[in-house]
């Protein structure tokens, strides 16, 4: 914590098992979202969409969380 604090960031503890309150649960979602849009579940596409998965994810929707 000492280390995060001193390169200028603030370090947060959210509570054990209030996913509602960390937000990378909310950008994982829209991920898992696209993937599930547009992945046919083979390991070669999910290696290939994963990349485009977090990319499609705009910065407007991650400021509303």
């Amino acid at each position: 914590m000492r280390i995060i604090e001193a390169a200028g960031h603030s370090c947060i503890f959210l509570p054990k098992y209030y996913c509602e309150l960390n937000f990378i649960e909310f950008f994982w979602g829209a991920v898992k979202r696209y993937l599930c849009e547009n992945c046919d579940y083979t390991f070669e596409t999910l290696k290939t969409d994963l990349p485009k998965a977090m990319a499609a994810v705009r910065f407007s929707t991650i400021r509303l969380w």
